[in-house]
């Protein structure tokens, strides 16, 4: 999937949602998400994708109106390739910055598949960064905090912190 290189550029990721590019990334990747044989390269370049595309605030709304919150989610509970979980977390983390979808990422169950995320992936310092910087976006509210820390955010978040301090001081 090309759009993932070509979305780099802001410019380029408005013409890709004014010509209806928008529901094709979304269709791909919930297709490969309900596979039988599932391709990680395509639900990863289609997560990088919508990370790019998810720094425009009118790209925002149209991802969040097609349905592109549960998408994401779908994909990173369906495959668990550090790509689709990096790429996912850093599209969600964009679209925290609309107060709307930080409702509808909680509506969803977003935080519980943000945590399973971080603790499958514990290794992969992107996927934790994303990760992190997503659960840091949508903790915008008090309610979204208090879920967090019930679903046993807190623990998660320390215990990763940790491991990369303690990469950091050995590397």
């Amino acid at each position: 999937m090309a759009l993932g290189r070509i979305a780099v550029n802001t410019d380029t990721g408005k013409t890709i949602a004014a010509v209806g590019g928008i529901p094709v990334v979304l269709a791909a990747i919930a297709a490969q998400t309900t596979a039988h044989t599932r391709h990680a390269s395509i639900q990863g370049q289609g997560c990088r994708a919508l990370a790019y595309l998810t720094r425009n605030a009118d790209n925002q709304r149209a991802i969040a109106a097609a349905e592109g919150i549960p998408v994401l989610l779908a994909a990173m509970t369906a495959c668990r390739d550090a790509l689709v979980l990096e790429y996912s977390c850093t599209a969600l983390a964009n679209l925290a910055a609309n107060t709307n979808n930080i409702k509808v990422f909680a509506a969803v169950g977003g935080i519980c598949v943000v945590l399973a995320a971080m603790t499958a992936h514990g290794g992969h310092a992107r996927v934790q960064k994303q990760d992190c910087r997503a659960l840091a976006n949508f903790a915008a509210t008090v309610d979204i905090i208090t879920a967090i820390v019930a679903e046993g955010g807190i623990p998660v978040v320390h215990h990763r912190a940790a491991i990369q301090r303690t990469r950091e001081m050995h590397s």
